[in-house]
């Protein structure tokens, strides 16, 4: 049966290894052949294509760093809320530090299958500006973070509320809303559909797509890609963290992934 520990242990290796190490050899043994990952509007379907573009990522941002801030886990899957951040040769090594959410699924010996979104509209905006945003402070130890129970209760208010689209968010933190001089979303959503929904005491993380209109139109319609974690107190979403896929949303190109 595999452990919350087995699967924090392949963690710890996807980012020291895997992320900031930059080792192919590492993602050779951390991630299954078929191994998927589910970004933005697009799916990389196997290990070959997934490390293909991450090295791309890496070689960009040559000592790349990721800093944990939370982590759940219910023995077989996990989620981290995290930041990347490094200085980028493609644009005079300025720095940037993004916010990440990913939902990673195990089978005990390799990963096999992980949701994620980056904020990549706030990267651009660092990178374009010369000016990083500071970076969160660590989780002390996030690789002995214990398993606690799932919740089916947790989890199905945690999908009424992405179902009626998020219609309360006092609390919830989106992308760098806290940040950035000015902030909103960019559709006016109207409901939501759940990819997947991963709980661990009362908190839960999850991937989702909302739908409405643009913000700044009358018809069209647009399907944002989000991934958070959120907690849960007394049947009610009180707080946590959204990112959203802001940047593809109009036009979607194929993500440099983590």
């Amino acid at each position: 049966m595999t452990s919350s520990h087995d699967v924090l242990a392949l963690l710890r290796r996807w980012s020291v290894n895997w992320l900031m190490g930059a080792d192919p050899c590492a993602g050779d043994t951390i991630f299954a052949e078929d191994y998927e990952l589910h970004i933005g509007a697009h799916t990389f379907s196997n290990r070959a294509d997934y490390m293909q573009a991450t090295l791309g990522q890496l070689a960009l941002f040559d000592g790349l760093m990721v800093t944990v801030h939370e982590v759940i886990t219910n023995g077989q899957q996990a989620v981290l809320r995290l930041t990347e951040h490094g200085a980028s040769s493609k644009h005079g090594g300025h720095a940037a530090a993004w916010r990440v959410i990913a939902i990673f699924e195990s089978d005990g010996r390799v990963l096999t299958r992980t949701w994620a979104e980056e904020d990549y509209h706030a990267r651009r905006r660092q990178l374009t500006s010369g000016h990083s945003e500071p970076i969160e402070a660590p989780l002390v130890s996030p690789w002995t973070t214990p398993q606690l129970e799932s919740s089916v209760d947790i989890e199905d208010t945690v999908r009424d509320w992405i179902e009626s689209g998020m219609v309360h968010r006092d609390g919830i933190r989106f992308d760098d809303e806290d940040v950035a001089e000015t902030y909103s979303l960019p559709i006016d959503v109207t409901s939501g559909e759940v990819d997947i929904l991963v709980s661990s005491g009362d908190k839960v993380g999850f991937h989702a797509q909302l739908h409405g209109n643009f913000s700044d139109e009358d018809s069209q319609v647009g399907t944002l890609r989000v991934s958070g974690l959120v907690r849960v107190v007394n049947g009610t979403v009180t707080s946590g963290n959204v990112i959203s896929d802001r940047l593809g949303l109009r036009k979607p190109t194929a993500p440099v992934a983590s």
